[in-house]
């Protein structure tokens, strides 16, 4: 028997004694027994009356006594939604698995659970539920995507495809496709992936995610120009938003077509934040006229933000406009959210400008007004380095380090500036105790790794921090140097080999061209070991006596 379909007379005599209040109030419970039926429709009415009151914990109550005599599906939906909105997630999910357990074929049910499971990050269980269902009900082709889709986010594209599989050729529609696409596509089925996307495109050609996801697959093969064709087209429809506005961006950028990302950027409209982003990345890429460009198109509609000002003064310094960057920089309250960032900005550019003298006072004064802040600590220890005050520089870090003892700024700079001091084992204990308190800092873990390798000891973990390390910044070219150097110090040279040439296609250094060179000899490529050399020494490297040795070495050697 449905309650909320089925209300018999005996509920109209419960409301009738209400009919006339101005706010209808809680029915009573009458001095005479009633039937179980009775009971059961007067908790419903109950439930409902508690909701609407603002009253959902008592309403829970009602409906788990009433689920205890008259259990019903909607019952348990209404119970795992109230204690949904109440944040009592373990308890509306512990609902649904009893919901499930009582009323396992039931379609409502096994979707919601799915759907509360998934939202608590567990996209397995979520679609295991519906394969359960699907046991039951395998033609339900709605219910087989959505385990799909589950799957999908669990990274298990393989069970995803494996579920979709049944679904008749007759039924597949651009969900269907979409899904398998997306599917083949995290294999790593790129061709058969794209194809499938095809499909889905076909069917339903207003879905921006469906050419979101083809564009990002072309863009994976190296397809970089369909990858922009498929994106600036969606933001020529005015689709996609910020975030493609600002992939589009880089990815012309990479085309070596900064150009049209600019155009096509600027016709996105992205937020001012956007906006900001990308002029920081333009400025980070060299492209500092396209930069400009961007920050033009908010500054020539007015007053330009403290924020807008802060990167415009940073543009202006790389252009080594010193004096133009520090009057746009003048205006941002240095008591304002800005402030620290400012008169960082302001003291680097004072150092730009060699105003040494002018940049330490500042730098102190800077430290003594906001002293928990360890990056203007480490700018001022900077400027004392560079004028041959390392004691001092030590002294302000550790003071800082006093106040803040776990700061990754602090404690990476202070080990930096033990290692050009020559203090090599403190410098080491610094790094490590960086590591520990910041086991992510990919610069700290590059560090020790490196320095494990150079020493010839622990290489196993020297090998695994400097993995970690490359892990987060996978083309950083000097990581990917401290690895080869760590697999040859393994004597695993072809390995050695393959990352070394990783690194200096990424970073002309000559420490790395030395690297390079004892590599390549190892293996006995006497020419790219010569090369190597050659190149460390137009670098002008500090080890140059020592090169010139090694080519010496060489010369009786195969050409």
């Amino acid at each position: 028997m449905n309650l909320r379909s089925s209300l018999p007379a005996l509920v109209m005599t419960l409301l009738a004694a209400n009919a006339c209040s101005p706010r209808a109030s809680l029915p009573s419970l009458p001095t005479a027994p009633m039937s179980t039926e009775a009971q059961a429709i007067y908790r419903t009415l109950l439930v409902d009356q508690l909701v609407q009151d603002g009253q959902p914990e008592k309403a829970m109550e009602v409906l788990q006594e009433l689920i205890a005599t008259h259990p019903a599906e909607e019952l348990y939906l209404e119970l795992a939604s109230l204690a949904w909105r109440l944040n009592r997630f373990p308890e509306a999910l512990s609902t649904l698995a009893e919901a499930v357990k009582r009323y396992p074929q039931s379609r409502s049910l096994r979707t919601t659970q799915a759907r509360a499971l998934a939202t608590r990050g567990r996209h397995e269980d979520a679609a295991l539920t519906l394969t359960e269902y699907l046991a039951f009900h395998p033609d339900d082709s709605e219910v087989r995507t959505q385990a799909a889709a589950h799957f999908l986010d669990a990274a298990q594209p393989r069970k995803a495809i494996e579920t979709l599989a049944p679904i008749p050729r007759d039924k597949r529609d651009a969900r269907y496709y979409f899904l398998q696409g997306k599917a083949l596509i995290r294999q790593g089925q790129l061709t058969q992936g794209i194809a499938q996307l095809e499909e889905a495109a076909g069917l339903d050609p207003e879905a921006e995610e469906i050419w979101i996801e083809m564009a990002l697959a072309h863009e994976r093969q190296g397809n970089l120009q369909d990858a922009e064709r498929i994106l600036s087209e969606l933001v020529r429809l005015g689709k996609g938003g910020d975030a493609l506005a600002m992939h589009l961006l880089e990815l012309n950028v990479r085309l070596k077509n900064p150009d049209k990302g600019l155009a096509v950027f600027l016709e996105a409209m992205p937020s001012q934040e956007t906006v900001l982003g990308g002029a920081h990345f333009l400025i980070d890429q060299g492209l500092l006229d396209h930069a400009a460009t961007l920050l033009e198109s908010i500054t020539s509609q007015g007053e330009p933000s403290p924020e807008v000002r802060l990167t415009w003064g940073f543009l202006e310094a790389k252009r080594r406009n010193h004096a133009h960057a520090l009057e746009i920089l003048a205006p941002i309250p240095e008591d304002g959210p800005l402030g620290v960032r400012t008169v960082s900005l302001r003291l680097l550019i004072l150092q730009d400008m060699g105003k040494m003298d002018e940049a330490e006072a500042q730098a102190r004064e800077a430290v003594r007004r906001f002293p928990q802040e360890p990056s203007l600590r480490v700018i001022l220890a900077d400027i004392l380095e560079d004028a041959q005050k390392g004691d001092e520089a030590e002294g302000v870090l550790r003071r800082g380090l006093e106040q803040t003892p776990d700061s990754s700024q602090l404690l990476y700079r202070l080990g930096m500036l033990l290692e050009e001091r020559g203090r090599k084992a403190e410098a080491m204990e610094t790094m490590e105790r960086l590591i520990a308190a910041h086991p992510d800092h990919a610069d700290g873990l590059n560090y020790v790794g490196y320095t494990l390798a150079e020493e010839g000891r622990d290489l196993e973990r020297a090998e695994r921090l400097i993995r970690s390390a490359l892990a987060q910044e996978p083309n950083n070219g000097y990581f990917l140097d401290s690895l080869a150097w760590v697999l040859f110090r393994q004597g695993r040279f072809k390995l050695a080999w393959a990352e070394i040439q990783r690194a200096v296609a990424v970073v002309d250094d000559p420490i790395i061209w030395e690297h390079y060179g004892d590599i390549a000899a190892a293996l006995g490529l006497y020419p790219q070991a010569r090369h190597g050399y050659t190149q460390a020494l137009r670098l002008q490297s500090k080890n140059a006596k020592a090169i010139h040795a090694k080519l010496r070495a060489l010369g009786g050697g195969p050409r």
